[in-house]
C-alpha cells in the first residue's frame, strides 16, 4: 500500500484497476476522465454548468459528489468532505419524489 502517493486518482484505467484491487474498493471504477478545463468529460461540463461550486465551478478534489435525479437532472452538489451518509436525506427525497 505504501507505493501509492495520494495526489489525484491514478491516471490510466490499468492503474485505476490496481488501485481498486489494493484498497478492496467495492464500487465500480470505469475510467479516469478529466473533470476540469477544456478537455473535461462532457458529463462534468454539464454538471458544473448546472451546479456551481463554493468559489467557482471547478471540481476541487476527488470525491466531490453530484446528486442527479432519475431523469438526469442535477439536483445538488456536495463537497469532497461530506460523508456519503450525510446526503441520505437528499437521496430519500429524490427517491420518494417519483
Amino acid at each position: 500500500m505504501s507505493k501509492w502517493i495520494f495526489k489525484d486518482e491514478p491516471s490510466t484505467t490499468e492503474t485505476l484497476m490496481q488501485f481498486q484491487d489494493i484498497f478492496r474498493l467495492n464500487f465500480e471504477i470505469y475510467n479516469s476522465v478529466h473533470v476540469n478545463g477544456d478537455i473535461a468529460h462532457p458529463i462534468f461540463k454539464y454538471l458544473k454548468s448546472k451546479l456551481s461550486g463554493t468559489y467557482d465551478d471547478t471540481v476541487k478534489w476527488n470525491f466531490s459528489k453530484f446528486l442527479i435525479d432519475k431523469n438526469g437532472i442535477p439536483y445538488k452538489r456536495f463537497s469532497p468532505t461530506i460523508n456519503p451518509i450525510e446526503i441520505e436525506e437528499d437521496i430519500q427525497l429524490l427517491l420518494n419524489r417519483f
